[in-house]
């Protein structure tokens, strides 16, 4: 049975509130992550497992941006009024660590939306819907200025029954 992917669209962050770091930093724009499998995955399983199926687990293309932690803004369709942002420490990991706590803040962010309603009811993270860890994929982080950088993440229909 042949899957289709969607991606997620991404609503971005309203900048006009963030102060720009006193430090240097550079914009390293979109890397690629492309993990293969879903983020229920790397949430529930072991970091080995990630780092088996990650060929690029261990390259460190996100510290060049030369910050300590990002600021991980999720930008889910309807719950943008909310300003949902997670920290996730940069400094000394790789990128295949970094992945790791991405899909662990969207764990968060899930557990956050689930308690308040969405603008968007396509997209309305609630206990029925197909949103899911199980079914959503890590693709790529995007840095868009400063420490604020969005994740590309992607869904993946399951067959009924298969979700997480």
């Amino acid at each position: 049975m042949a899957t289709s992917r969607i991606p997620i669209p991404r609503n971005g962050p309203d900048l006009s509130k963030h102060r720009p770091k006193a430090k240097p930093y550079t914009v390293i724009g979109r890397i690629p992550l492309d993990i293969g499998f879903s983020m229920g995955d790397m949430v529930n399983r072991s970091p080995q497992h990630t780092k088996a199926h990650m060929p690029t687990f261990n390259d460190t293309t996100l510290q060049s941006a030369g910050l300590p932690a990002m600021q991980l803004k999720f930008g889910w369709p309807g719950y943008e009024k909310y300003d949902f942002t997670e920290t996730v420490p940069m400094a000394g990991k790789s990128n295949g660590q970094i992945a790791l706590a991405i899909a662990g803040a969207y764990a968060q962010f899930f557990a956050k939306a689930l308690r308040v309603p969405g603008s968007d009811s396509k997209f309305a993270i609630t206990p029925s819907s197909p949103w899911c860890l199980g079914n959503l994929t890590l693709r790529a982080v995007h840095h868009v200025c400063s420490d604020i950088f969005m994740a590309e993440i992607e869904y993946t229909p399951h067959p009924r029954g298969m979700m997480s």
